[in-house]
């Protein structure tokens, strides 16, 4: 950012780092990682989470800020919503934009659905499942907290 910008009020600095794009996107111009931040009271904050903050209202701990769009420049409010991250990950594969490689057909994978569905419902301390199916026991803590083998139910 040029010098002196930063002197200026949030929202000036916030408009004019962004431009409309043809979609109705506001493509954040200051592109970092993944994510366009903003210098909110000294602190480095996301782009979008500011824009929701600032045009739709508070965020709640632990929620995300999601994009309609699918575009992770995009700060307009309108392309915005809140979200649990779950709701994030069912948004992504409703609009089919999962990897394919996922679960059996992944080649790193050393489990199957069928071994899944056992891992579901067992009782066994996550040590012992992990012992028996030869992965960690995070593995295991994955896949009864429902975070990874999506859609797989006993």
């Amino acid at each position: 950012m040029a010098k002196g910008i930063q002197n200026l009020p949030v929202l000036d600095r916030f408009h004019m780092s962004y431009v409309k794009l043809d979609n109705a996107c506001w493509e954040w111009k200051a592109k970092h990682q993944r994510y366009g931040n903003i210098r909110v009271d000294g602190k480095i904050t996301r782009a979008h989470r500011f824009s929701y903050s600032f045009f739709k209202g508070e965020i709640p701990k632990e929620i995300n800020v999601c994009h309609k769009c699918d575009n992770p420049y995009c700060v307009n409010p309108d392309h915005l919503f809140l979200g649990t991250q779950k709701d994030n990950h069912d948004d992504m594969v409703a609009k089919g934009r999962r990897a394919s490689f996922v679960g059996e057909k992944n080649g790193n994978s050393k489990l199957n659905e069928k071994d899944v569905k056992e891992i579901v419902i067992s009782n066994d301390s996550y040590r012992k499942l992990a012992k028996q199916y030869g992965v960690t026991h995070m593995t295991i803590y994955q896949i009864k907290k429902r975070r990874s083998w999506y859609g797989i139910h006993s």
